[in-house]
């Protein structure tokens, strides 16, 4: 083993028969490029990830992550190159590593081992031919993110994490949660609708527990079922980010409500008053950048938003959204960093073991 198979796609300039016109189109070959054989004892088995009745298990080695690419998965499974899973027969084409990389029109030649190169794509004459770069390319890329295990292909893939993202519509509230990957973004499921306001709660692939509290405060507190779009299972080992984005939600749940002057000229006083509190606390809290706002400024935000629940509106009672909800209840109930409060105790008081 060691040796595969993968697509090669490039693009070829030149001259059909007839005219004098330079065109452009893309080839396809298929090259055998050399993988980095690794021993199964040299990886450790850290989670799985699940996509209905599939599941497909997370391996850790050389400080990365990696799962099977669909490359060789036969049984249910794609991985998208940018990192989220989807069901192989939804997603027939065009959601592999590799298989990404080449038009969906050139399936059926791969599959077959045929070619389309200058020559079958008809040119008389040929003046770019980008095959050299692409297989560069193509290089790089299995050498630094493809390995082998007893004969399968392995893709790197980005932390894996469990993200929760919501519903705008208050009328229709409504969260998906899912398994993806520390750097995706996903573009779908309702992030489309947020624009530049990102309410996402994103959670570590080894801290289930704090993700299921917050499913249980959507559950309970705002009527949400969340719909598991994939899922995951955490067991041991692998290195994990903490994810801190508490921050980040809390100032855009303060700058929805700021932006939002609609019709404020017809606004009760208390209203107007909530309003005014809310836009000077997000302002004290931007007024640096985000990783460095204090946090009793963003205590006060929190306040400033948690005032507006019940408060009697132009129509009626006002409630924040389910995003301001879940944004401020996940900055009061953030883990308390022991080792910084204990370096800010004087060494005769510490406590004794």
């Amino acid at each position: 083993m060691g040796m595969h198979k993968f697509p090669l796609s490039y693009s070829v300039k030149g001259k059909m028969p007839g005219t004098r016109k330079e065109e452009s189109k893309r080839a396809f070959e298929i090259a055998h490029l050399h993988v980095r054989e690794v021993s199964e004892i040299d990886t450790s088995i850290i989670g799985a990830v699940k996509l209905g009745d599939h599941t497909e298990t997370i391996r850790f080695f050389e400080g990365k992550f990696w799962i099977k690419d669909a490359y060789t998965s036969e049984d249910g499974m794609n991985l998208r190159r940018i990192g989220n899973l989807s069901r192989q027969d939804a997603l027939e084409e065009g959601a592999s590593t590799f298989r990404d990389r080449f038009c969906h029109n050139s399936t059926a030649q791969f599959k077959s081992g045929e070619a389309i190169d200058e020559s079958t794509l008809g040119f008389k004459s040929v003046t770019e031919n980008g095959k050299t770069d692409s297989e560069n390319g193509l290089k790089n890329l299995v050498q630094d993110n493809i390995i082998e295990i007893d004969g399968e292909l392995y893709v790197q893939v980005p932390e894996p994490i469990y993200e929760i993202h919501a519903s705008k519509e208050p009328e229709y509230p409504k969260a998906w949660v899912q398994v993806n990957f520390l750097k995706y973004e996903d573009t779908y499921h309702g992030r489309y609708s947020l624009y530049d306001y990102d309410f996402s709660f994103r959670f570590a692939f080894d801290k289930r527990d704090e993700l299921d509290l917050m499913i249980e405060h959507l559950r309970n507190d705002h009527n949400m079922e969340p719909a598991f779009i994939s899922d995951g299972e955490h067991y041991f080992g692998g290195e994990f980010t903490t994810i801190n984005d508490d921050r980040k939600n809390l100032l855009n749940a303060g700058k929805v409500l700021v932006e939002n002057k609609r019709y404020w000229e017809d606004w009760p006083v208390a209203q107007l008053t909530a309003w005014g509190n809310l836009r000077d606390a997000y302002r004290n809290a931007t007024a640096v950048k985000k990783e460095e706002t204090p946090e009793d400024t963003l205590d006060a935000l929190a306040e400033a938003l948690k005032a507006y629940d019940g408060l009697q509106g132009k129509d009626g009672v006002l409630c924040l959204s389910t995003h301001a909800r879940a944004a401020v209840y996940k900055w009061e109930t953030r883990e308390i960093d022991l080792s910084q409060s204990l370096d800010l105790i004087e060494p005769n008081t510490q406590p004794s073991i």
